[in-house]
């Protein structure tokens, strides 16, 4: 199972909108948008990688009110430290977008995830 999919997985439980990258316009509100932003690769010795990764993701939960956008930051925290994904949350930051009469706060998590190694093609 790819990385993106575990994490759609583990934020499943969310009540809200889920979507990738960038906010749609007319999205269902409360939402939220996930994305990956950075990558490591898991530890590794001697003996090679240890087959899992550390992918750094950004949960953007918007809301039409800040009280709604951060309940759903905190049940986001929340489901992310109860699933099997290892999440540290590095940080949370509320960015209010007057201009589009919305709010947002961003949950910043590290997940550890098997590492993707790519097919070989056939020969």
């Amino acid at each position: 199972m790819s990385t993106p999919s575990l994490v759609l997985d583990a934020v499943a439980t969310v009540e809200a909108a889920v979507y990738s990258q960038h906010l749609p316009p007319g999205a269902t509100l409360p939402c939220l948008v996930i994305s990956e932003v950075a990558y490591a690769e898991g530890p590794f010795s001697r003996d090679g990688l240890s087959g899992w990764d550390r992918p750094r993701w950004q949960f953007d939960c918007w809301a039409e009110t800040y009280q709604a956008a951060r309940t759903l930051a905190t049940e986001v925290q929340a489901t992310l430290r109860s699933s099997d994904l290892g999440a540290r949350i590095v940080g949370r930051v509320d960015l209010p977008e007057p201009e589009m009469n919305l709010f947002r706060v961003v949950v910043d998590a590290t997940l550890w995830t098997p590492m993707e190694i790519p097919e070989s093609p056939e020969s």
